[in-house]
């Protein structure tokens, strides 16, 4: 019986498979022409791929296509609606600030007679009690009641509650028993602990403010509103200042807590009003205009040369109820410019909202204007859509056909490409990437050729030639493809296999080409010569192992080819060998003896053409190498070692079948 000849290349394989794919049904076109335009990996993008050739998939297309078109039209009317909602959201909560920058405008005058008045009793308990004192303070009782009784909503019966005075009778209640103690037990409360309760007061309605204007940091609103809330805690603070100043020059010294106390609120107080500047570029000029108004451009001047007096004083100046009265009423035309300043400021605020509503009606109408364009042109969109894929589904089926046959000729080329050059260095000629040849330090290399061929061949037929040699080396290139090993050519029944190149795999190469070279010695002898059964196929190998030069040569018909001594020994140990033998030169036998599991026989010295005298080996075997390598099925020429395996075929076959 003749044995079974290995299957063709992985390749005809491929090709036999691509031809069928060309006589599929038209139902499965869609799968096919999908999978030659490639795969891009992402379920996303695999989703919206289609095959518009089918009826099938012409319904999906269409689906898809009208999809894509109206789904962004939904979008746009969902963002339109959402900005809506939004700008009306925003406008609501500006509305909101508004109001409270109104109501404000109403506390801080509250606030504003609420510090003189602060003055006021700070004098009378600081000074001899008289009817005059008592009498500015009497009247500064009344001023503050008439702004109490101007507001239109008290602040604690807002959004934002106050703790302390949740109500205004809760106020009224606190505020006149204090009063009624200043009246009736005249030098019971010291000046700090008047000045202390009033801080406490305005203390309260500041920190009402700042919670109950919240606005958002967006255009030059904000800053105004930063403006505002700092020129009210700087006229706080100068308040105190005003009255810390007056009773000063009423008693004529301070101590030390005291004195600290001024200096500390009037360096507060000017602060906050030189930040109020930078934020907002109204505050200055205006204040400088409300000056010159009431003439008043040097009260600044005035004020500050007694700040240095009271600062440089130690403590201690001449008592003067002149410069008291003249510090307290200069500073309260101070503090009234700049209660101006204030509502100034606060009137900018509410213009510069109402310009801001203004401009969020018109995007609105804006938003309402383009969506009313969208939902009057989506419609001929759709339709345009729909007639441009009906086209696209015409052409669809010629250019499916073609790009079946270009796919079939570029695997057609690509795979005899592959057969001739490493896929690497093919990828890199595809690209016009000019391949430089590469040196490896260390590779092996496998010679052999069929012992006899001469005579072999001088009594064949030129085609019983081409079948024995097709038998032998489709049986050696099936093998070849389970070691890490290149096919580098084959001259006639030369064949010439090398491992560490184009890739290098460290100091594999000599395990992978050992180990090939007894699989392909242990699967030639059960082939047979093909016009010749009784005649058995008769190998000799040599390998060496060493450094080359790897590149490419020629551009007609391009080769990798491997240059050097390494390639020239390794020939010479095939040259040199004997039949059903494979020789190692004195490199690779080191080489495998470093690692392991082979088994050798020492020949000793041979002499090599341009080498002299070179120890070799014979390789004999590896280790569990029987084990490993069942028969190929079909053999006739079967050694009792080889029948003992067959029973193993059996369980394990070869992956190669036969014809």
């Amino acid at each position: 019986m003749r044995p079974t000849r290995v299957h063709a290349e992985s390749s005809q394989v491929n090709m036999s498979s691509f031809s069928a794919a060309s006589v599929r049904s038209r139902a499965e076109l869609d799968d096919a022409v999908r999978k030659m335009l490639g795969g891009h990996g992402n379920r996303l993008v695999e989703l919206c791929k289609g095959n518009p050739v089918t009826n099938s998939g012409k319904r999906i297309q269409m689906a898809k296509m009208l999809t894509l078109t109206i789904i962004p039209t939904v979008m746009l009317v969902i963002i339109s609606v959402i900005d809506v909602v939004n700008v009306s959201a925003r406008n609501q909560v500006g509305h909101n600030v508004q109001d409270m920058i109104r109501l404000s405008t109403e506390v801080g005058k509250f606030i504003h007679y609420i510090q003189r008045e602060r003055g006021y009793t700070s004098l009378y308990i600081s000074a001899t009690p008289s009817a005059g004192s008592a009498e500015l303070m009497r009247n500064s009782f009344r001023e503050t009641n008439q702004a109490l009784a101007s507001l239109r909503r008290w602040p604690g019966e807002t959004q934002t509650p106050m703790k302390l005075f949740p109500t205004k009778e809760n106020f009224l209640l606190y505020l006149q028993d204090h009063r009624d103690t200043l009246l009736t037990t005249p030098g019971t409360t010291s000046l700090y602990e008047e000045v202390k309760f009033y801080n406490n007061v305005v203390k309260a309605f500041i920190s009402w403010l700042y919670k109950a204007i919240q606005f958002s940091q967006e255009g030059d609103t904000w800053r105004m509103m930063v403006a505002y809330q700092l020129l009210l805690t700087s006229k706080n603070d100068m308040g105190v200042e005003r009255t810390l100043g007056s009773v000063f020059y009423l008693t004529g010294q301070f101590d030390q807590s005291f004195y600290l106390w001024y200096l500390r609120k009037k360096n507060v107080g000017n602060g906050n009003f030189e930040a109020s500047k930078l934020f907002s570029p109204l505050v200055g000029p205006y204040f400088q205009q409300d000056l010159e108004q009431q003439k008043q451009t040097n009260i600044t001047k005035h004020i500050e040369s007694m700040r240095e007096e009271i600062s440089t004083s130690n403590g201690t100046v001449p008592v003067s109820a002149d410069k008291s009265r003249w510090l307290f009423d200069n500073m309260t035309v101070y503090l009234d410019v700049l209660f101006d300043t204030q509502l100034y400021l606060a009137d900018a605020i509410l213009k510069s909202m109402d310009a801001e509503f203004t401009e969020d009606i018109q995007d609105i109408s804006a938003s309402i204007a383009v969506l009313c364009a969208i939902l009057v042109i989506c419609p001929l969109i759709v339709i345009s859509v729909r007639a441009l894929v009906s086209d696209i589904q015409r052409f669809a089926f010629t250019l499916a056909d073609q790009t079946k046959e270009l796919t079939r000729e570029r695997h057609r080329t690509e795979s005899l490409l592959y057969q001739m050059i490493p896929k690497a260095v093919a990828d890199q000629l595809k690209t016009n990437t000019e391949v430089e040849a590469e040196s490896f330090e260390t590779v092996t290399i496998f010679f052999s050729d069929i012992v006899g061929f001469t005579n072999i061949s001088s009594t064949c037929t030129p085609m019983e030639v081409v079948a024995l040699l097709n038998t032998l080396y489709t049986c050696f290139d099936a093998r070849l493809e389970i070691y890490d090993v290149y096919k580098v050519e084959t001259i006639g029944d030369a064949y010439m296999v090398a491992s560490g190149v184009p890739r290098r795999n460290g100091n594999k190469h000599a395990v992978e080409v050992g180990t090939m070279a007894l699989d392909l010695a242990h699967h030639v002898t059960h082939l047979e010569i093909p016009h010749s059964p009784d005649t058995p196929f008769r190998l000799r190998a040599g390998v060496h192992t060493g450094p080359v030069v790897a590149g490419v040569v020629g551009s007609k018909m391009p080769r990798y080819c491997l240059f050097g001594d390494t390639v020239n020994t390794a020939s010479r140990m095939e040259s040199t060998g004997m039949s059903d033998r494979i020789q190692l030169s004195n490199n690779t036998y080191y080489c495998l003896k470093e690692i392991g599991g082979f088994n050798f026989e020492r020949r000793g010295e041979i002499e090599v053409k341009g080498k002299g005298l070179i120890a070799t080996y014979w390789l004999l075997n590896k280790d569990g190498f029987d084990n490993q390598l069942p028969c190929m099925p079909g053999c006739k020429k079967y050694t009792e070692a080889h029948k003992r395996r067959i029973s193993e075929y059996e369980q394990a076959p070869c992956s190669y079948v036969g014809d």
